[in-house]
């Protein structure tokens, strides 16, 4: 069970890095990763509950435990499938519009290795990764935690407060690029962001709102892959912003 304090903790917490970061990063929940167990699980929702509205990715990921050890993801990444997988798409993407990577250099990979591990969803850099939902759950679609966490008045009323603090922080910061992914939540992000998607000619499943620099792609997991997004970061309307 989760007390008040404990709800207002994790509802309120919006993102990894600084919002005034230039690349924004949408999903619909963030997935656990890992082989964590359900004690796992709930530990680590309520060492969440006691962080600030914005973390630094690696400072955050160090007050959680997996297994009985810390999660330190600059030198345990490659054991976190789960998590690695969307964070290594997400680097190259920035990197890419950074101007930092040929889409087919056969690097990259490594590349976007490194730029987890030292650069993606930091206090002071780039990027700057957000949720749906701040409650992470085991598999997409299947919100456990999410559903015990919404219950009663007050829950509903912190999750709604927070989605329009990331509505006033997105008019406020004013991202240059912004990346929604997971097709299944399509609507909500256009909710979100108050927009139309328009899929971009010569693309596989790539969309762009027409008058902002707002795209959205499918998960970045199953359904993803290189060529699909090689048609992101190689498109004009990308390369422009």
């Amino acid at each position: 069970m989760f007390s008040d304090e404990a709800k207002k903790g994790l509802l309120s917490f919006i993102g990894y890095g600084r919002p005034s970061a230039p690349i924004w990063f949408i999903g619909a929940e963030e997935g656990l990763g890992g082989h964590m167990n359900h004690d796992d699980e709930e530990n680590n929702l309520h060492a969440r509950a006691k962080w600030q509205e914005f973390m630094d990715l690696d400072e955050a990921h160090q007050t959680l435990t997996e297994g009985g050890n810390n999660i330190d993801i600059t030198e345990k990444i490659k054991r976190r499938k789960g998590s690695i997988t969307v964070w290594l798409w997400m680097s190259r993407i920035a990197l890419a519009y950074e101007g930092l990577m040929k889409w087919d250099d056969k690097k990259n990979k490594e590349k976007a290795r490194k730029f987890v591990q030292t650069r993606l969803g930091r206090r002071n850099d780039t990027t700057f990764l957000t949720e749906l939902s701040p409650v992470p759950e085991k598999r997409t679609g299947e919100p456990k935690w999410l559903a015990e966490l919404r219950t009663g008045n007050l829950s509903e009323k912190l999750y709604m407060e927070r989605e329009t603090r990331i509505k006033d922080l997105l008019k406020l910061e004013k991202p240059k690029c912004v990346i929604c992914y997971g097709l299944g939540k399509k609507k909500e992000f256009a909710k979100l962001l108050g927009v139309d998607w328009v899929e971009l000619p010569e693309t596989d499943r790539v969309f762009k709102a027409p008058k902002n620099s707002f795209f959205l792609l499918p998960f970045f997991g199953q359904g993803i892959s290189h060529e699909l997004v090689k048609g992101l970061v190689t498109h004009p309307s990308f390369l422009a912003q």
